[in-house]
């Protein structure tokens, strides 16, 4: 998903709030390798997953999914003056594409990694 700014999300909600990977385990229950595979884009959360996330850190979930916080925390004008990028029903629709794809990659990973560990047949 090219689109989704998830994974430098997480990275800069961390830090923002001064957490290290290793706090993530008594935030949300995720250890800090499975962490560290969030930031790096190397996996990502479930959907479920990812909606707590959005409360832990209090920001929407079109914003943690689609919008590069940081780039708008150090660039954007204040929110009140800037014009939505898509109407609140796109965005939800958006969200909610979005989730799907994720759940889908999810599945295709786990097939993947369930073929990884089954033998090579000779």
């Amino acid at each position: 998903m090219a689109d989704s700014y998830l994974h430098k999300n997480l990275r800069f909600l961390r830090r923002k709030n001064r957490w290290k990977q290793s706090d993530m385990k008594d935030k949300c229950g995720i250890s800090s390798n499975t962490w560290s595979n969030y930031e790096n884009n190397v996996s990502r959360p479930d959907l479920d997953k990812i909606i707590e996330l959005s409360k832990i850190f209090g920001v929407n979930l079109d914003d943690l999914l689609l919008k590069d916080l940081e780039q708008n925390r150090n660039n954007a004008a204040p929110d009140e003056n800037r014009p939505p990028m898509l109407q609140e029903e796109d965005n939800t629709l958006t969200v909610w594409i979005l989730l799907g794809q994720l759940k889908q990659m999810d599945a295709k990973l786990d097939r993947l990694l369930l073929l990884k560990d089954e033998p090579e047949k000779k």
